[in-house]
């Protein structure tokens, strides 16, 4: 299972929401992340900010928050929330369990009013692309020599 979600993180209902425009949809955070409870993961959740980057907008562009920013946003910081980790995916709250015993908190709540970006996925998961990409290089490869095709040219 993998959970890629990217778009402006929102509050609807007592959920987390991700508006994807791109993808032509909305997106419930908690009901794509609790797929993966209880599974060794690797999850990656950041803000996004505008590129190129405007220091004149809040956040570098990635706060969409109307009102006051709870994370400082309004008073010029620049700091973008961001965490990865690796270990087993918990909720309530929701966290990583990492295996030298430490715990990564997933912090939703300092996404919501910002662009960002969520993957998550598991071990297993992420092992069956690294396996398809090598059988595809490979591929690839025999492709260049059956053409006569110098490496890195096609």
């Amino acid at each position: 299972m993998m959970v890629l979600l990217e778009g402006v993180f929102k509050q609807s209902d007592g959920k987390t929401v991700v508006d994807q425009p791109h993808r032509q949809n909305v997106a419930v955070v908690e009901d794509a992340l609790v797929l993966l409870v209880g599974h060794h993961v690797q999850l990656a959740m950041h803000h996004v900010p505008s590129l190129p980057f405007d220091p004149t907008l809040r956040g570098l562009g990635a706060c969409h928050v109307e009102g006051q920013c709870p994370l400082g946003h309004d008073d010029g910081k620049f700091d973008l929330y961001n965490v990865t980790a690796s270990g087993v995916l918990r909720q309530d709250p929701w966290r990583v369990e990492q295996f030298d015993g430490t715990e990564e908190p997933v912090r939703l709540d300092c996404m919501v009013g910002h662009m960002g970006r969520l993957a998550c996925a598991s071990v297993t998961e992420l092992e069956k692309l690294r396996e398809a990409a090598a059988s595809l290089s490979a591929q690839v490869q025999a492709f260049r020599i059956g053409v006569g095709a110098p490496d890195g040219d096609l």
